[in-house]
């Protein structure tokens, strides 16, 4: 009876879409219809496998399909928020039909993330009632905030032993090794970065970016990003030995991460990963010092070699050249780069005249059909803005202080949670620990670049991710301490 009733829903929810999709799409190109079909095909057999397979699959598949966000504009929303959507719903029929909860909504009350996600949407919600224009943009980034934060609070629900953990790791892995193929075939077939572009509705590179490093779901910064964190994580694991299958493989997986992310040519990323790994090798007590030192000989050793072998054989801008620019004492205002001031100070100006408040989730629409130029005229005094290439002032910018100290909240929070690590066992305790350094090295990140909160895109939804896997770490400890009581009482 269970099954038939969920055979019944799985046929009335993809009649549902399908009518859904084709009226809307009727209309539409062939490009959109064929896309328009081709997802309805692929959340049918999502929503069919999701009904009869364990919740933890479920999870780990929203996990992997995170990173794949197609952005719907005319519907003013993404694959990434339908999939969680869908996934919430499925799991709520699940708990119907069964008479038990499929998420533990016990472990969602007791994580301390669960009060800073609410504030942080509470806020965004306030931030609706400033909104002056862009409506279609406001509802999209408002609406992929509650859906990722639904995504943060099932991942809590469920994610609570360690060889989840694990999954989740290898699930990451596996992204970063896509990434990184897609990386190496476009070196040799830069045509298929269109074909990728086309399929997941991005915008055509051109010029000196076209020429840059890209991946198969994350471009440009965000992509150096990226390779950042995992450059980061897989070298802190490594080097303290806590891993111990698939190393040589690993250490493979690590100097592509470098070698991908050198042609990039970011300069923030390429350089907080080395600072990344000087803090680790610094603060770690688990590693010699002799290995310390050889550590960062031959991480030094290969990335100089790297930038000599760019430097030689190309005509390409390289990193390096973009670094000297960055030094120039004639593109500076002030101690502040000349293309750094124009987009942070017109930004704490624009927050200024709009009282800290806000203007909506999304400061999209007040950068649209601005030139750079317009901005250096404007002489930075925030009547003209791009985005301001700081995360701390984009927050200002959109939700206005009570944003900001939703989000500082949060980050509270997450520091406390070294607390919780050292009541961990080491080799789980080493885990977390490097996704905190990964975290705060990405807040660094931030301060000079603003993409993981401008857009819902895979950097959105891996923010959100990074955050939540920080604290799981609270689920190991009550599972275990629950555990214990079970057995003394049984005892």
């Amino acid at each position: 009876m269970k099954k038939l009733l969920l055979y019944l829903v799985f046929f009335l929810a993809s009649a549902g879409l399908t009518f859904v999709i084709f009226n809307f799409y009727q209309s539409a190109s062939d490009k959109f219809m064929i896309k328009g079909v081709t997802f309805l095909i692929l959340i049918a057999v999502y929503v069919l496998i999701s009904f009869f397979t364990k919740v933890d699959y479920l999870i780990y598949s929203l996990v992997f399909l995170s990173f794949f966000t197609i952005p719907m504009t005319s519907l003013y929303t993404s694959s990434t928020n339908l999939l969680i959507l869908t996934a919430a719903f499925i799991c709520f029929v699940r708990s119907v039909i069964s008479g038990r909860n499929v998420i533990s909504f016990h472990l969602i009350r007791q994580n301390s993330a669960t009060l800073p996600l609410i504030f942080i949407v509470v806020s965004y919600t306030i931030s609706l009632t400033f909104v002056e224009k862009g409506w279609g943009s406001q509802f999209k980034m408002y609406q992929s905030l509650i859906c990722a934060t639904i995504f943060s609070l099932m991942v809590l629900g469920v994610i609570k032993e360690k060889d989840q953990i694990k999954t989740l790791n290898k699930i990451l892995l596996s992204v970063l090794v896509l990434n990184l193929i897609f990386s190496f075939v476009l070196l040799s077939y830069p045509q298929i970065d269109q074909i990728r572009a086309n399929f997941l509705s991005f915008s055509i590179l051109s010029g000196e970016e076209a020429s840059r490093s890209q991946g198969l779901s994350f471009r440009g910064e965000a992509y150096g990003e990226f390779l950042m964190i995992c450059g980061l994580w897989l070298f802190a694991m490594l080097s303290s030995g806590q891993i111990k299958k698939g190393r040589t493989l690993l250490w493979l997986i690590f100097f592509c991460c470098v070698i991908v992310l050198i042609l990039t040519r970011l300069r923030g990323a390429n350089a907080l990963l080395m600072v990344g790994i000087l803090a680790f090798l610094l603060f770690s007590k688990s590693i010699p010092l002799p290995n310390k030192m050889v550590s960062i000989l031959v991480v030094i050793t290969a990335s100089v070699l790297i930038l000599f072998v760019l430097s030689t054989y190309t005509t390409n801008i390289t990193l390096l050249d973009r670094f000297y620019y960055f030094a120039d004492a004639e593109r500076r205002i002030g101690y502040i780069p000349s293309n750094r001031y124009f987009t942070w100070v017109p930004g704490i100006r624009f927050a200024k005249q709009h009282d800290f408040m806000g203007v909506g989730p999304s400061f999209e629409p007040y950068i649209a059909d601005v030139l750079w130029d317009d901005v250096v005229a404007d002489n930075a005094s925030g009547d003209v803005t791009v985005w301001p290439h700081n995360l701390s002032i984009l927050i200002l910018c959109t939700v206005g202080i009570c944003g900001l100290g939703s989000y500082l909240f949060l980050l509270f929070r997450i520091i406390r949670l070294r607390k919780v690590f050292s009541r961990l066992e080491p080799y789980m305790k080493q885990w977390y620990s490097t996704w905190l350094l990964c975290f705060i090295i990405l807040l660094i990140e931030a301060q000079k670049y603003d993409g993981i909160l401008r857009h819902p895109s895979s950097s959105f939804y891996g923010l959100f991710l990074l955050v939540t896997l920080l604290f799981t770490c609270e689920n190991m400890l009550l599972t275990g301490s629950e555990e214990q009581e079970n057995s003394a009482s049984a005892g």
